[in-house]
């Protein structure tokens, strides 16, 4: 680590390129492990495949995309949030509740999944634990993925996936094709889909997502 961001040639071109104090001041999004895994990711294309990778293409790409996420960051930021209570789903559908909490020393994913129906009945509650995750925002996208994975194999048709992270949300509704590290779980969702013959992906405040809080913490 202390020669990927010290010492590697690469790094001290895209560090060069980026206003540093401005990208460590974003909020909510873990700047050095984003970081990290853009720079492994092109060295990988130059090695492997022989691809002439300068710095200043890392450095564009990382500031489009960060700028992204903190755009997309600001728009609950800057709203003070309502003390909201978990609402119940139309008849016939399932919601699905989920949260994650991450451990970044041991690179741990713990998910809490909760899914109730229309007269809030707890259909299925359970907790999992899952290894060798990257980062917190890694954590969060392959969390959804597993959200959806549930309704899949218990046989729900219509489902509505809720959880408290406006960022990941915004990516899953999105129909762009998403180049960063979570882009295979936004793919593998966006495949699940055709499973359903009714699935959406709603952000709520903490406060409409305890039960899913709690089996994750």
């Amino acid at each position: 680590m202390n020669h990927l961001f010290r010492r590697c040639p690469i790094t001290i071109e895209v560090w060069s390129e980026l206003n540093c104090l401005h990208f460590l001041n974003i909020q909510c999004i873990e700047f050095e492990q984003w970081l990290t895994w853009a720079i492994w990711k092109d060295r990988n294309k130059k090695v492997h495949d022989i691809k002439i990778i300068i710095g200043k293409d890392t450095a564009n790409f990382v500031s489009s995309y960060m700028e992204e996420l903190k755009r997309l960051e600001e728009n609950t930021c800057t709203k003070r949030k309502e003390d909201v209570s978990w609402k119940a789903p139309s008849s016939l559908v399932i919601k699905i509740n989920f949260d994650s909490a991450f451990d970044g020393r041991r690179f741990r994913l713990v998910l809490g999944v909760a899914t109730k129906d229309e007269r809030g009945a707890v259909f299925l509650t359970h907790t999992s634990f899952h290894k060798g995750v990257l980062s917190a925002f890694a954590a969060e996208a392959l969390a959804c993925q597993l959200a959806v994975s549930t309704g899949f194999d218990n046989g729900w048709i219509r489902v509505i996936i809720e959880w408290d992270s406006l960022t990941t949300v915004k990516k899953y509704k999105s129909l762009k094709f998403d180049k960063s590290h979570i882009g295979v779980f936004i793919r593998n969702i966006q495949q699940m889909k055709s499973n359903f013959q009714e699935i959406s992906f709603n952000h709520v405040p903490r406060s409409a997502n305890k039960l899913a809080h709690a089996l994750a913490t």
